[in-house]
């Protein structure tokens, strides 16, 4: 008999996602539409076990709607028998009065959910699918489980399919120093899967048992490159792994760094940046080289002008004002925007500003006065 398992973890409910601006809300909605869809997906396949690997929510308390939610989901599984294991991770911690504590998540079936505690490592039987389940949660943002296998070693069954769920960071050269993970530990454990949480991104960890991060299955951040889907697993009798990348989300992020040397002015950079116009990306531009003042290029002006064209639109300018001997001709000393530049570069040396800043103030300023001529 083989059970089939879906592994999921940092969905992050009720995240403010301060970075995605005005999409925020959105982002925020499109998270629960995703976790939705796993649940539908789980009934649909008939998945046996549904793993949590810690961050289900963004806090350990979040809001009323944010809760119901949840559990109004959790209870779409149980009503299909399917079994439930949440571990909580650095961002939903267990402590006191944490969700996972409240009458919502006690009233759930003990049958079919087990929220494992953060004090010891504990295991689930599932005697009807010859399976453990091995986990342990967090208890504070900052700290890193315990992962003794002496703690459960009278518990350990070897004659089942055993699945690890922990929720941390291994080292992958991470620069994280909290929740750290001992893979060797793990690996003592000796469990034919183990589930991961706390990167964002799919990962596939380097180790005799075959461990992943699932990845978060929406984005979580505005920069992220693997995330959007969950893992599906397919652990067979003879302890045969099989395992397949559900994908969940339609976001997607891309960067793009544009050489402004290469374009004649703001119109050439808008058409090029429209022609890549998706409501589903989070598109970056990163501007680098060389500029020109007469080139009258404004990035705010163009975040604002293609916005609504992606799901998120972030511009960074990253390249350098290269005053040529053009614009120095084009605005002398006699007109109001040359004697705005020599001021403004005098003063900026005198007062020792940083030389992207007065490109900036120069930059900006050009372009102000340009529009007021005309």
């Amino acid at each position: 008999m083989s059970i089939k398992i879906f592994h999921t973890a940092d969905v992050h409910l009720g995240a403010k996602f301060n970075s995605f601006g005005k999409r925020a809300d959105l982002q925020r909605k499109e998270i629960e539409k995703s976790f939705t869809k796993i649940v539908d997906l789980a009934i649909e396949k008939e998945i046996q076990i549904f793993i949590i690997a810690g961050d289900l929510f963004d806090s350990p308390f979040p809001s009323i709607d944010t809760s119901a939610f949840v559990i109004n989901q959790l209870k779409r599984l149980i009503q299909s028998r399917i079994y439930i294991a949440i571990i909580a991770g650095n961002h939903d911690y267990l402590c006191a009065n944490s969700i996972y504590y409240s009458d919502q998540f006690k009233g759930l079936s003990d049958k079919y959910v087990k929220i494992f505690d953060s004090k010891m490592l504990d295991t689930w039987n599932l005697e009807e699918l010859n399976t453990q389940i091995i986990g342990i949660s967090l208890d504070h943002p900052k700290n890193s489980v315990n992962i003794t296998g002496e703690s459960i070693e009278e518990q350990l069954n070897l004659e089942m399919l055993r699945i690890g769920v922990f929720h941390g960071s291994i080292d992958i050269g991470s620069f994280n120093k909290y929740n750290l993970l001992d893979i060797k530990k793990i690996e003592r454990l000796a469990c034919d899967y183990v589930a991961l949480g706390d990167w964002h991104n799919q990962l596939k960890i380097p180790a005799k048992t075959p461990t992943y991060y699932s990845g978060s299955p929406e984005l979580i951040a505005t920069d992220q490159t693997n995330s959007g889907s969950i893992l599906e697993i397919t652990l067979a009798e003879n302890k045969e792994v099989t395992i397949k990348s559900e994908q969940i989300s339609n976001k997607k992020f891309k960067q793009l760094k544009i050489d402004l040397a290469k374009f004649g002015g703001f119109l050439s950079i808008y058409e090029f940046i429209k022609k890549l116009a998706d409501k589903d990306l989070l598109l970056e531009v990163v501007l680098q080289g060389q500029k020109t003042l007469s080139q009258g290029f404004d990035s705010n002006k163009l975040q604002e002008s293609l916005g609504e064209d992606f799901f998120l639109l972030k511009i960074k300018d990253e390249s350098v004002l290269n005053m040529t001997d053009e614009d120095m001709q084009k605005y002398s000393e006699k007109l109001v925007i040359g004697r705005f530049i020599k001021i403004l570069k005098e003063e900026g040396q005198k007062q020792n500003f940083p030389k992207g800043l007065i490109d900036q103030a120069l930059q900006l300023g050009v372009n102000l006065l340009s529009s007021e001529d005309k």
